[in-house]
């Protein structure tokens, strides 16, 4: 720039010119500086909400694997109520059928020469508890609290514990003891007039057919033998074979 300077005013020109020249360098190196603060801020909240795109993403991807997961776990949930409650129906099914075959068989011994003598001759007094417990479940039809099925419950279940021992409500003979279906290991006495009673879901049994009983005396175990979903005797009370309230004898 001061090559070939001949005098003064040529230098004091020249360096005015060059401060001019210097200052517009600095204010647009000034503001390219800025602008490149400005671009990396810019680039800064760019790669904030890039990251913030990428965390709702990942967020929004978990929350619906973990809705198909409770999908999945209530599909199966339904399935296996679906399933139980075919079960359940089952089972209600298979013990209509036992007291039907039951019924049946009791009306049969009546119409025996044995069992007419039995029949001659009318049951009366009263009946004992054959265990001390509450009582779960009482005669009459019932609905299922999930399954909502309404079925006929024929006696009344006595919630106790198992292998507390079972008496007879009272005295007479003994028309079956063994297994049947459903009911488990099973004991029907007959008191004549055509009533008789039977105890369920026995875990053992210790009389047989034949055998004279009298009033409390101990004929078998609780149990949960059967179609049962705990320990408890089902006791049933029958008049001429079909079912009736207990509760109205004891």
């Amino acid at each position: 720039m001061f090559l070939g300077v001949t005098d003064a005013f040529t230098v004091l020109s020249r360096s005015y010119y060059m401060k001019q020249v210097l200052e517009e360098d600095k204010a647009l190196f000034d503001e390219i500086k800025r602008e490149k603060a400005i671009l990396e801020q810019q680039k800064a909240e760019l790669e904030r909400e890039k990251q913030k795109a990428l965390i709702l993403k990942q967020q929004q991807e978990e929350n619906k694997r973990q809705i198909e997961i409770e999908k999945a776990k209530r599909s199966a949930i339904l399935k296996d109520i679906e399933s139980e409650r075919i079960e359940y129906e089952r089972a209600l099914e298979e013990l209509e059928r036992n007291s039907r075959e039951i019924e049946q068989m009791l009306l049969a011994l009546e119409k025996t020469p044995e069992g007419q003598k039995r029949l001659a001759h009318p049951w009366r007094g009263g009946f004992i508890y054959p265990v001390r417990g509450p009582i779960t479940s009482g005669f009459g039809m019932r609905t299922h609290p999930i399954y909502h099925i309404t079925k006929m419950h024929t006696g009344i279940d006595i919630s106790a514990h198992s292998g507390t021992p079972i008496k007879a409500a009272a005295g007479g003979e003994v028309v079956f003891a063994g297994w049947w279906g459903g009911y488990g290991n099973v004991v029907i006495i007959d008191h004549g007039g055509g009533i008789s009673t039977l105890y369920a879901h026995c875990s053992a049994i210790y009389v047989r057919k034949g055998q004279s009983v009298s009033q409390g005396e101990v004929i078998a175990a609780v149990g949960s033998t059967g179609l049962s979903t705990g320990p408890h005797l089902h006791f049933e009370v029958r008049k001429n074979g079909k079912p009736v309230d207990p509760l109205g004898y004891l």
